[in-house]
């Protein structure tokens, strides 16, 4: 009998630690504005902005705040553009940028950045001469990058420096529309969505610096359409969307070394399409939307990526050790608010995108706090590590602009 419970009880940890690695939803405040799906967001400076989208025949044109500190909405002055549902969104270093999108079966290409620092709108440079609707955007270091749609497959670059779009190579496998799309490091991610009569659980990696795309391996549950798409330090996220079975709320991880996908705990909300995800110092909130029966939804949740499942390389802190570095994108100067053990030197160490270090300053423990000065780096993308003597105890990217 002994023995008998030994294996139950290991079992049963085991079991424990399985659940646990998947990661864990947390539900949080609603979101306060008019349910609603096809909603479109961006973050800056630790916080989160979810604007416009659709309830049934209505169309919003207001913008939201959110502040996970104290897990509060605000709302910011309105998007002066046409209400609609179905565009794009993304951040660079400290402004918003959102445009394209549709009023019916009127679509736009119209483009408008977000200053928070002034609660203000300026439009810019028009989306290239194309019209469209359930676009893909993201960012990637200090440029923006637009792309397909209902019958379209084109793909443009954006610079807010100059104003100006210079159109990239198209999107291999041709029209997509309502598809996921985000970035990792110096590279974006495009793949599942609708073209014509056919969805798909393709998944195709883009390379700025040579304007190439490559296939990787598909997103796996089947094809979806309607799903979101989110990256947390090293790993892409796939979530929900309506599959050939129906709706889902299965999340997969994807490992960008491996090129391999992961199942991770369902989104605890149930199943759900169109809805909006932006990640805030490692963690994702998730919400808005509509479920199997056409709800419109205001329930918002965190995703917890567990710490047994950190990146490859990166040691286990204990509860005493905490490191926060912001903003991030930045100018190429930074602040990191620190606390570690006195008995161990702490280093803070820059590397570019081919692993090369471009950067390393000592911590003083004491200080708890220290400007990391890298205004001799070019704008992009690269990566930071914390060390703790020779234990790496943190890594993520860091973008810096210019």
């Amino acid at each position: 009998m002994r023995n008998k419970s030994i294996i139950i009880t290991t079992l049963f940890f085991a079991i424990a630690k399985l659940a646990f690695c998947q990661g864990t939803w947390i539900q949080k405040s609603n979101f306060i504005g008019t349910p609603r799906y096809y909603a479109k967001q961006f973050e800056i400076n630790n916080k989160g902005y979810v604007l416009t989208g659709a309830n049934n025949f209505n169309l919003y044109a207001d913008l939201w705040e959110y502040n996970p500190v104290n897990d509060t909405w605000t709302q910011k002055a309105n998007f002066p553009g046409a209400a609609r549902s179905t565009a794009v969104a993304f951040a660079i270093g400290n402004k918003g940028y959102f445009g394209t999108g549709a009023i019916s079966l009127n679509y736009f290409n119209d483009f408008w950045e977000y200053d928070p620092s002034l609660n203000s709108w300026t439009q810019k440079a028009d989306c290239s001469s194309t019209v469209r609707e359930g676009a893909v955007g993201f960012s990637i270091g200090n440029k923006g990058y637009i792309g397909l749609g209902f019958s379209l497959s084109d793909f443009w670059e954006y610079d807010p420096s100059a104003d100006t779009w210079t159109q990239k190579s198209d999107f291999p496998p041709g029209v997509r529309d309502v598809a996921v799309g985000f970035s990792i490091g110096d590279k974006g991610y495009v793949g599942t969505g609708s073209g014509g009569a056919w969805d798909y659980n393709d998944f195709w990696e883009y390379q700025p610096l040579t304007d190439t795309w490559t296939q990787k391996a598909s997103v796996p549950g089947g094809t979806r359409y309607g799903a979101v798409g989110f990256s947390i330090c090293d790993y892409g996220y796939v979530c929900g969307g309506w599959k050939a079975i129906g709706l889902g709320n299965d999340l997969w991880q994807y490992n960008t070394t491996m090129n391999t996908w992961v199942q991770k705990a369902d989104f605890a909300g149930g199943q759900i399409t169109a809805q909006i995800a932006f990640v805030i110092q490692q963690r994702a909130y998730m919400g808005t939307g509509a479920d199997s029966a056409y709800h419109n939804r205001t329930d918002f949740w965190e995703y917890i990526p567990d710490d047994t499942c950190k990146l490859e390389g990166v040691d286990e802190m204990d509860n005493s050790m905490s490191f926060l570095l912001y903003p991030n994108p930045n100018f190429g100067e930074m602040t990191l608010a620190y606390n570690f053990h006195n008995s161990e030197t702490a280093t803070f160490n820059i590397f570019d995108v081919a692993g090369r270090l471009v950067k390393k300053q000592i911590l003083v423990s004491e200080s708890k706090k220290t400007t990391i000065t890298a205004e001799e780096l070019s704008a992009g993308a690269y990566y930071y590590q914390i060390l703790l003597g020779e234990r790496k105890v943190k890594s993520d990217k860091l973008i810096i602009i210019k």
